[in-house]
């Protein structure tokens, strides 16, 4: 009886610790489930590449589906120098797990044999305590390598179905801003988010920001820099067009960041390049250095060619303007004008879509100007036509980073999400998360509206470096679209003309700018919208003059004296809109050196402060707030510094001679002063035009057959990229599905009569496609999204 009882309890054991080991789980394919698999097969299947981090799993016939990132520690170890490859860390996992399980297989099997002895006739005389021996504990629930990754829904406040866009004003963004969307469920933002600019009559108060003396000696030192980073800057480098732009890089490395030996030696041994393409006179083609005139020939061929293919556009004529585009982008390596249009035609339903073509040359694009936000967002639009959302969420992120209140970018990063909440992408879960924290900051922060889900993914249009915006051909194609490329600050001077400085008007790339444009913030009145042209830049200091024809505010006086050391001043202007929002701030300081072309501050101030005025105590700018320096060797130190009032008044009166004089107004404590100017002191957003009409007129030729089509809306199906025909659910080869059978046919083996085994092939066509090959996808019509043509 009591062998029996042991048998029973040894086998149960046993059988749990099977289950244990034999952890069964699902894999999710197109064509049906795949599996049983190990945790550990799963584990090697992942490093292997055979799945992905987002693959849906589940364990057992009836688990819940979850991303097997969710299930499998993923770069959870610490990698040590000398660490084995996957594959030996994997069996070695398998291994200690055996041991494990082995051993405790051991002490429950000792357990039950003490219990069974205990309980054997004979034992009745021992003592209660003895009788009653403890039961073995139950091992206890091993818990996730990795937490439980959320629901898959997007946390945005995005609508479930297709709403119609809600009227609203006119945006404060550039016209191609789209506009916000009403969701189904309510959504609470702060008033000055929701209400337009003009619409607000009530202006917020001044934010004094803390004076930032100078920092301690350890945040101004250089920084280490790792390898890798160290060799993407060698990448932005071979960029540079000239070699006195290869020199002052390499100079700036060395400044800025604490180079180790090896690093050291690798800039020493680029200088000696540069130093000799100086001395020949030599300039960037491509990949190639030449001398100036082989340059500028090849910019007039490349341009020649792109004139020829303008007209083409125009009508339509796309394969054969393509011909003329890519001889163009041969002809000179340093444009992006032909690639850009190159890109755009593959990645509109009206022209030619390709997307694997239109990658191609938005990759080239971004390798001849690396920072170019409109091909960066449509790099990735193209990106997740292909399934490649990995990259393409790490493009959009980076658009984003480099154009905050881009609306383009806000409404790809929602509607990828959208899309992914709807299962027809599939996000993995490091890239959902990674869209979802960018989009919900930009749509929180006030940077982008949210995602118009009745509309597809947005293209940007062409924006042209310097070079090409200036010398533009005999037949320009240059569009009127604006971009918003920057901001700063500045303040009145005279009548209709606000100062600046110069590096705020005149972008390093893009060049002058097309369009400059402030909010005019009276007391008790609407905010107006006023647009102004730059009339002048300073080549002895960094300072612009921007011309407005309907501002009318009380100008600002300039110093006529030079700054002396010690006088208090305050900092005035818009930095970091992004971060510390868009009302005014300042900062309080003194004025702690004095030069002929700069003065210096005790106090610092941030990005978008650059043009706002240093007032003095009276209400008169002793100084154009322009950089921070650092000054010191071995113990550095940063200070806030600009152009002095004595520079920009010459520079200003030879456009305006009678400027204003400085009142008396001593006595006033600041908060009195800050309010009596804060109306000649402006925000400054700074446009560059963009798009080609050409494109646009080719555009207008085929809108009527394509039904609620926009020019820059890519409305593809993301589902079958545009093909209109999905995968074969059979997993058949172009239509056809190999059989495979054994037959027994007469043969002769050594002179003898016998049956012979012989293998049989052939190929019928596939049931589950009718030998297409695919099938057709429900949710587009000639590779359209359904819900974009009938919206």
């Amino acid at each position: 009886m009591c062998g029996r009882a042991l048998t029973r309890s040894l086998r149960l054991c046993l059988g749990w610790l099977g289950g244990a080991e034999m952890k069964e789980w699902y894999v999710r394919r197109s064509g049906g489930d795949a599996g049983p698999f190990t945790e550990s097969r799963l584990r090697k299947l992942l490093s292997e590449g055979m799945i992905e981090p987002g693959t849906r799993v589940r364990r057992g016939g009836d688990g819940e589906w979850q991303a097997v990132a969710s299930v499998i520690s993923i770069g959870a170890r610490k990698k040590k120098a000398d660490d084995a490859d996957e594959d030996d860390s994997s069996d070695a996992d398998d291994v200690n797990r055996r041991r494990i399980v082995l051993a405790a297989a051991g002490c429950a099997i000792s357990a039950i044999v003490v219990v069974g002895l205990l309980l054997m006739p004979g034992r009745e005389d021992k003592p209660a305590d003895e009788k009653n021996a403890p039961a073995v504990a139950q091992p206890a629930t091993l818990k996730p390598l990795m937490p439980e990754v959320p629901s898959r829904r997007p946390t945005s406040a995005i609508a479930s179905s297709s709403p119609k866009p809600a009227p609203v004003s006119e945006p404060l963004e550039p016209s191609r801003s789209a506009p916000a969307v009403r969701t189904d469920r309510e959504t609470t933002k702060p008033a000055a988010m929701a209400a337009p600019l003009a619409q607000l009559v009530t202006r917020p108060p001044v934010a004094e920001l803390p004076a930032q003396p100078a920092p301690a000696a350890d945040d101004d030192k250089p920084k280490e820099i790792k390898d890798t980073d160290l060799t993407r800057m060698f990448e932005r480098l071979n960029l540079e067009l000239t070699p006195e732009g290869g020199q002052r890089f390499l100079a700036d490395l060395r400044k800025k960041y604490a180079l180790t030996d090896k690093q050291e030696a690798r800039l020493a041994a680029e200088e000696p390049r540069w130093n000799e393409r100086k001395e020949k006179g030599l300039v960037r083609l491509g990949n190639r250095w030449v001398k100036p005139d082989v340059q500028n020939a090849a910019a007039d061929k490349a341009k020649r060619l792109v004139s020829q293919a303008t007209p083409l556009l125009r009508i339509g004529g796309f394969k054969e303007a393509i011909n003329f585009l890519q001889e163009a982008s041969d002809a000179d390596g340093n444009s992006i004008e032909a690639d850009f249009k190159l890109g755009l035609l593959g990645s509109t339903e009206w022209a030619l879509l390709d997307a694997v073509n239109a990658e191609k040359h938005f990759k080239e694009v971004l390798r001849r100007s690396p920072d170019n936000v409109p091909a960066l967002n449509n790099l990735a639009v193209a990106e997740l036509k292909q399934r490649k959302h990995s990259q393409a969420i790490k493009h959009l992120s980076l658009a984003a980073a480099l154009a905050p209140r881009c609306q383009e970018v806000s409404q790809n990063l929602g509607r990828s999400l959208f899309l992914d909440g709807q299962n027809r992408i599939n996000l993995n879960a490091d890239d959902e998360r990674a869209c979802a924290v960018v989009y919900s900051t930009l749509i929180a922060e006030g940077k982008g509206k949210e995602a118009d889900v009745s509309k597809g993914f947005l293209l940007m249009n062409i924006l042209l470096p310097k070079s090409e915006r200036e010398n533009p051909g005999s037949d320009p194609d240059r569009g009127q679209d604006l971009i918003l490329t920057g901001s700063g600050s500045g303040f009145a001077v005279a009548p209709n003309l606000v100062l600046t400085n110069r590096h705020v008007a005149e972008h390093d790339v893009l060049g002058t700018a097309d369009e400059i444009r402030i909010a005019v913030s009276i007391k008790g009145q609407p905010v107006r919208r006023l647009k102004g042209m730059v009339v002048a830049l300073s080549d002895e200091a960094d300072l612009a003059l921007v011309k407005f024809d309907a501002l009318d505010a009380r100008p600002l006086p300039l110093r006529e004296a030079e700054g002396r050391l010690g006088e208090e001043v305050a900092i005035v202007g818009f930095p970091r809109p992004d971060a510390l929002g868009d009302d005014l701030k300042f900062v309080r300081g003194s004025i702690n050196s004095v030069r002929p072309d700069e003065l210096l501050f005790d106090c610092i101030a941030n990005q978008g402060n650059s043009g706002g005025p240093v007032l003095l105590a009276g209400g008169e700018v002793v100084s154009v707030y322009t950089f921070v320096k650092t000054v010191g060797d071995e113990v550095e130190t940063k200070h806030g510094g600009g152009v002095p009032s004595t520079l920009a008044r010459r520079f200003v009166q030879k456009h305006a001679p009678v400027l204003p004089a400085a009142a008396d107004q001593a006595g006033r404590d600041w908060p009195t002063m800050i309010e009596d100017v804060r109306d000649a002191i402006f925000k400054i957003e700074v446009y560059h035009s963009a798009g080609s009409p050409a494109l646009q007129a080719a555009f207008a030729r085929v809108a009527a057959s394509k039904k609620n089509a926009r020019f820059l809306e890519d409305r593809t199906c993301v589902s079958c990229g545009g093909r209109s025909v999905l995968p074969c659910p059979g997993k058949c080869i172009k239509g056809g599905v190999q059989r495979t059978w054994t037959e027994q046919q007469p043969g002769v083996i050594f002179g003898r009569s016998v049956m012979v085994p012989k293998v049989m092939t052939r190929v019928d066509p596939c049931t589950a496609c009718a030998g297409r090959g695919g099938v057709d996808c429900p949710l587009c019509i000639q590779g359209v999204d359904k819900a974009l043509i009938f919206r």
